[in-house]
């Protein structure tokens, strides 16, 4: 995919560039060092995802080496995040909303019919949930997680997805950041907590909802 640069002029903080949009041929201003550096490709982070739909990345099937992957951590532990203790203004908030607008309820690939908005059920307490967590020693029980906080209310999963499911067999504890991954490749999450339970508890093989 190639920009396609429809004027060149000088403006009174150096050159820019028109271009036009290779998905919806919008046409859009774009400062010549972006242009230069590979970006204007796009009108908006909308088309650039459209674009992205059905690429298969360069990594697929491959795995970070535990170097590298410790330099990873490294880099990131001292990045300081820009946004930190900013709040986003109306205008950004709406531009938000309008550029999502093509993922968002059916439209989003991870949708399924609506089973999150479904209510869970009265006996999915704080009773059985309290009663999980000290089953699980109030830890993360996903073995590839590297959380080690303990006596934390970590949220209860239901391992097969179905909120009607509350059998204490399909129940597990797993911290914040696991349970919002476990909502991504669902069948592998649940092939890998069904055999986490089987090992720990000799519970019988459960199956994800689809």
């Amino acid at each position: 995919m190639k920009q396609i640069i429809i004027e060149k002029k000088k403006g009174k903080h150096g050159y820019y560039c028109i271009i036009k949009c290779n998905i919806c041929g919008k046409l859009k201003k774009f400062n010549y060092y972006n242009i230069k550096k590979g970006g204007g490709l796009f009108c908006s982070n909308n088309c650039r995802n459209k674009a992205q739909i059905g690429k298969i990345g360069n990594r697929k099937g491959k795995k970070h080496r535990k170097e590298s992957i410790e330099k990873i951590k490294q880099a990131r532990s001292k990045q300081k995040s820009p946004f930190k203790g900013k709040k986003h203004t109306k205008k950004s908030k709406k531009l938000i909303s309008t550029n999502h607008a093509d993922f968002k309820l059916e439209k989003h690939p991870n949708w399924r019919n609506g089973i999150s908005f479904e209510p869970y059920k009265p006996e999915f307490n704080e009773t059985l949930k309290e009663k999980i967590r000290n089953r699980d020693n109030y830890t993360c029980q996903n073995l590839d997680c590297e959380n080690k906080q303990t006596k934390t209310k970590f949220p209860i999963h239901h391992i097969d997805y179905n909120k009607n499911n509350n059998n204490e067999t399909n129940l597990i504890t797993l911290c914040f950041s696991c349970h919002s991954k476990s909502n991504y490749k669902r069948k592998e999450w649940c092939n890998k907590l069904t055999k986490i339970c089987q090992l720990k508890y000799a519970y019988p093989r459960t199956t994800a909802q689809t």
